[in-house]
């Protein structure tokens, strides 16, 4: 009765967590460093190739090895201690980082070279994506698990208000190839978090499977045959495929509409920051409620909304305006969809639900990211946000819709 009541008292109970706060402090400083590089790498496309086509080619070389290694990764973080495999990722990112950094500050980089490291930067985030959302449930514990997401998408969205302003400020002042540098020196503090972190003693999955073909069979049976999970699935991937295409539409839209430079760019994403930021701090203060599928499947219809909206807005501050407003819907509807996965699963399984999560949110926008590109390319940014916006409000309807909700709810 009296922990429970502690853990009442405590208005943010993650953190009473050592090896949780470790975690927190190092992403804090790590996520600002990747988005100053998710800023600066599409401007370098863009720079160096002056095709919206080829931007959303090279975004989308790190789909590939997430579509085909993520769900092994799953099975790999449910069989091995999360803290290692988080601890190899982190520094091949970093390695990345530092060698497009030393390109472009070198006047060496080219676009394959490039093309090559997206694609081992896919790679890694194959297995780090997994390991590392079931890795935060493993530090707190299933009873403060919602709170523990609502702090790392707080900081994920903090860096991402932080990111891009200080990203302008080093694309401005020392060069775009220092963004890049920046962020490989980003990458210490979370390594040195995980290495001197004392986190709880890994619970590893006690699987019925034997091997890795019917351990996968195992986790794709247990999403496919669980309603709230299958759901909210298929929206997050909706969402994700036509939706979640800001880093290739912005920049191209600010170029040839706006017409504005790097630094006002930056601001634009910046704008979406701050909005993701509202929205992450409202998962925080909400408490540990039980996210609802509505509450997705809002999220879905604002953010299909705001596509449309970019469309027909041609003013620098009602876009970022719109930005801000797209940024909240997209961080509480990744956020509740990222906390009904993990209180839905058992500890067995949880990282190959994650995974299938991580395939779906990692895969599909780099996709999307394409197939807009391609839009944007051929008929201009504010028809590739009509289209897209368009076909995915009427997604969102279909799977909303009374007689597919009674299927998805009931099918076992």
């Amino acid at each position: 009765m009296q922990i429970g009541a502690v853990r009442r008292a405590c208005p943010l109970p993650a953190l009473r967590h050592t090896a949780f706060r470790w975690f927190l402090v190092g992403q804090s400083v790590s996520l600002v460093g990747t988005w100053m590089h998710r800023v600066a790498l599409p401007w370098l496309v863009l720079e160096l190739t002056r095709s919206a086509l080829l931007l959303g080619a090279v975004t989308a070389l790190q789909a590939v090895p997430v579509i085909l290694l993520s769900l092994a990764g799953g099975v790999l973080a449910d069989r091995v201690p999360k803290r290692r495999i988080l601890i190899c990722t982190q520094a091949a990112q970093m390695t990345i980082a530092l060698a497009i950094g030393v390109l472009v500050v070198t006047g060496t980089v080219r676009v394959w070279q490039l093309a090559v490291l997206i694609a081992c930067f896919g790679l890694s985030t194959a297995l780090d994506d997994p390991a590392r959302h079931a890795f935060v449930a493993e530090l707190v514990g299933r009873e403060d698990v919602l709170n523990a997401v609502g702090l790392t998408s707080t900081i994920f969205n903090v860096a991402r208000l932080i990111g891009p302003a200080f990203g302008a400020a080093v694309m401005t002042r020392l060069g775009i190839g220092w963004t890049f540098l920046v962020n490989a020196a980003s990458f210490v503090p979370v390594l040195a978090a995980l290495l001197l972190m004392r986190p709880p003693a890994p619970s590893l999955a006690r699987s019925a499977a034997s091997n890795l073909r019917d351990q996968l069979r195992e986790g794709l049976t247990y999403v496919w045959g669980t309603p709230t999970v299958r759901r909210t699935l298929l929206l997050v991937g909706a969402s994700a495929l036509l939706l979640m295409n800001f880093s290739v539409l912005v920049p191209v839209f600010a170029r040839t509409v706006l017409r504005v430079p790097a630094g006002a760019f930056s601001m634009l994403m910046a704008a979406q920051g701050a909005g993701a930021f509202a929205g992450a701090l409202g998962v925080v203060l909400a408490g540990p409620r039980r996210p609802r599928g509505s509450v997705v499947t809002a999220c879905a219809a604002v953010l299909a909304a705001t596509e449309l909206a970019m469309a027909v807005m041609r003013g620098y501050p009602m876009v970022a305006a719109g930005l801000a407003v797209g940024g909240a819907a997209l961080v509480v509807l990744q956020a509740m969809a990222n906390t009904t996965l993990q209180v839905s699963s058992p500890d067995y399984v949880r990282a190959r639900v994650m995974a299938v999560y991580s395939l779906v949110l990692a895969g599909a926008p780099p996709i999307g990211a394409m197939l807009a590109g391609a839009l944007a390319q051929t008929w201009g940014a504010p028809v590739a946000f009509l289209a897209c916006g368009t076909v995915a409000l009427l997604v969102v309807w279909v799977l909303t819709s009374p007689r597919v909700t009674l299927v998805l709810l009931t099918r076992t």
